[in-house]
């Protein structure tokens, strides 16, 4: 007998020869696995590869899918906060006959809902006046002013009526309700990266806005595509009371005014 071998140690010449040299290359090229019964299970390298490669092949399927799904929880809330707003734009429309004024005499849009929205501070995070789809830096949020601390991720609609006279109401200082043509068929606020849309009458125009893409003139400048920027979706609420999404390509020019005449545009 070998004394090497009795030591457990392989001569040479044994390697060379590849007999136990041949074992000791197929015993690296696997790998064992302990059950719960303490017998081994042997997995090859090509084997755990193959796993691997199915297991990037899987994640590569899913990670989309869970974008998606995160994509629309993100869209829900959203049009959730919208239709907050509009409830309580129909609500200052009951009391005071009149739709909310953009801003007048230094009072803005928003702090007249604010008293219709109880408990929802606008300058704080996760609350209904911030899209949680909203990427913006913070200081980008404010509704307007370098020194304004109130944070809004929505516009009110102040697009003005098609043809349009001096003498014309306009949303920008509210209009009586029953001037509203079909409420259903007329978007109140929506998705937008300032605190009101819409400042002409024309052919709207895309561009890019602290990093969202959006209109960038035209009859609804201001409004922001952030839930879906190839497909320019974005969310709105109507002058009834109820919100969704929405594709602009699909949506009829006429939502944005208050005639429900349009700009023969879409």
């Amino acid at each position: 007998m070998n004394p090497t071998a009795a030591h457990g140690v392989l001569p040479l010449h044994n390697l060379r020869r590849g007999g136990a040299g041949g074992r000791l290359r197929n015993a690296m090229s696997s790998f064992s696995v302990c059950g719960s019964n303490g017998a081994g299970v042997l997995f090859t390298l090509i084997e755990l590869l193959v796993v691997i490669a199915v297991i990037g092949i899987m994640a590569g399927l899913l990670l989309p899918v869970l974008g998606t799904a995160r994509g629309r929880a993100l869209s829900v809330s959203c049009t959730g906060n919208l239709k907050q707003l509009a409830v309580a734009g129909l609500n200052y429309s009951a009391d005071w006959q009149l739709t909310p004024p953009v801003s007048k005499s230094g009072v803005r849009w928003v702090d007249l809902l604010a008293p219709y929205l109880a408990g929802k501070s606008e300058h704080s995070s996760n609350n209904v006046w911030l899209c949680p789809a909203d990427r913006r830096p913070d200081d980008k949020k404010v509704v307007y002013g370098v020194s304004d601390i109130n944070k809004l991720s929505y516009g009110i609609n102040q697009c003005y009526p098609s043809n349009r006279e001096s003498s014309t109401p306009i949303l920008w200082n509210g209009i009586r309700p029953a001037l509203i043509h079909n409420p259903a068929e007329f978007i109140f606020a929506a998705d937008a990266g300032s605190y009101y849309i819409g400042t002409t009458v024309a052919e709207p125009f895309f561009g890019t806005l602290n990093g969202e893409t959006y209109v960038d003139g035209g009859y609804c400048k201001y409004l922001s595509f952030r839930h879906d920027e190839t497909s320019r979706n974005f969310n709105a609420a109507f002058a009834d009371g109820h919100s969704g999404a929405m594709r602009f390509a699909a949506t009829p020019d006429r939502y944005w005014d208050y005639r429900n005449v349009g700009y023969g545009y879409n």
